[in-house]
């Protein structure tokens, strides 16, 4: 079979903070024209949503393609097409923008603050669709052995508590555990040896969701590195 060359959890990183930079960023060119006392509204029911809609999707895609591709490339029988995770929930739409709203309604309105929290609520629900996208598709996988937790370079004390627990996740019932503004991926594995996760081919994928996660990608590649 036909390969490309390997794609590792490092450069799959790459490729989701390229979507987060991008949300990032045009989330701090939106703040300015939000409306400070319908600020709690505003991100309920506007801005995470789109958030979601767009970024969201698109590093869901992400996953996806990577989930597939590996799949393929190291001949997992069976046949299996990874989805894509849901968007967030209502109630936890809602208790993100409560709590990134609230320090802007303050007696003293702390304006930073509340962007502040909402960028790193915001880069989590994107960073985390990526994830569940591959915990989804590994958990429905009948040929799938689980899940790993990659950790960034440098990751703090609490993601390298987690990867420490164990290699591959199988229940259901074990979440990734993130905070605000962590990199750390999910991958699947097929195989105890978790290098194997690290091996990479591209897979058919919906043109429209492929190019929305890689021209995300691109723009933000080309106008910083």
């Amino acid at each position: 079979m036909a390969t490309q060359a390997p794609e590792s959890p490092t450069t799959q990183r790459t490729a989701l903070a390229a979507v987060t930079a991008k949300m990032l960023a045009d989330l701090r060119a939106l703040w300015p024209t939000l409306s400070v006392p319908n600020l709690q509204g505003s991100l309920r029911y506007d801005v995470l949503p789109a958030v979601a809609r767009q970024y969201g999707e698109a590093s869901a895609t992400l996953a996806a393609d990577w989930y597939d591709n590996q799949r393929a490339t190291l001949n997992v029988p069976g046949r299996f097409s990874a989805e894509l995770a849901p968007p967030p929930a209502e109630d936890l739409m809602r208790a993100i923008s409560n709590w990134a709203a609230e320090p802007a309604q303050a007696e003293t309105p702390d304006i930073e603050t509340a962007l502040a929290r909402t960028e790193g609520a915001a880069q989590k629900l994107v960073a985390d669709m990526h994830r569940d996208t591959v915990i989804g598709s590994s958990e429905r996988d009948p040929n799938a052995h689980g899940w790993g937790r990659f950790t960034e370079p440098g990751a703090c004390s609490f993601c390298l508590m987690l990867s420490a627990r164990g290699g591959v996740y199988t229940s259901a019932s074990v979440r990734f555990g993130s905070h605000d503004h962590c990199h750390c991926l999910a991958g699947p594995v097929w195989s105890e040896n978790r290098e194997e996760v690290d091996t990479y081919r591209r897979a058919a994928r919906s043109d429209r969701q492929r190019e929305a996660a890689n021209a995300l990608a691109r723009k933000w590649i080309s106008e910083h590195l």
